[in-house]
């Protein structure tokens, strides 16, 4: 199945979305669809309606009620790169590595859905091109279940 990632501010503009256009996949960038400052509540419909994957590194969004009533609400579909305090190009190669598995789980699972990404451990893993773990979690109108 081809799909769409859109990449969250968080994880920046060149390096990472680059290093994803190269491998193949179909990205679009926050910046060219909304303003530095648009709320994550606004844009995180108009993202879902247009059946695209969100890729964030900030893992805050589920907590913050707002948030997580929009993901709900538009059944959307997001990836959290666990650990993007790590070079963007790492996030880029380890989310390239895990394709295969995230994918299976976007396939099988109904959204909302959230997918935390984890690099393999140790690091060097990413290089040699091990995939991470996944861990899937639906999310449901009264909040977050695993």
């Amino acid at each position: 199945m081809s799909r769409v990632f859109f990449i969250d501010r968080d994880l920046g503009r060149h390096i990472l979305p680059g290093a994803l256009e190269r491998a193949g996949f179909a990205i679009e960038r926050h910046d060219l669809h909304f303003a530095p400052d648009t709320p994550d509540e606004v844009w995180i419909p108009q993202v879902a309606s247009r059946g695209w994957v969100i890729v964030s590194g900030d893992r805050k969004i589920l907590r913050r009620p707002q948030e997580v009533r929009a993901l709900v609400e538009s059944q959307a579909r997001v990836l959290i790169l666990v650990g993007n305090h790590a070079p963007a190009d790492e996030l880029a190669s380890n989310l390239i590595n895990t394709m295969d598995k995230i994918d299976e789980l976007l396939d099988r699972m109904e959204p909302p859905v959230v997918v935390r990404v984890y690099r393999p451990t140790p690091r060097e893993l990413v290089s040699q091109g091990r995939p991470g773990r996944v861990q899937p979690k639906v999310l449901k109108k009264a909040g977050l279940s695993t």
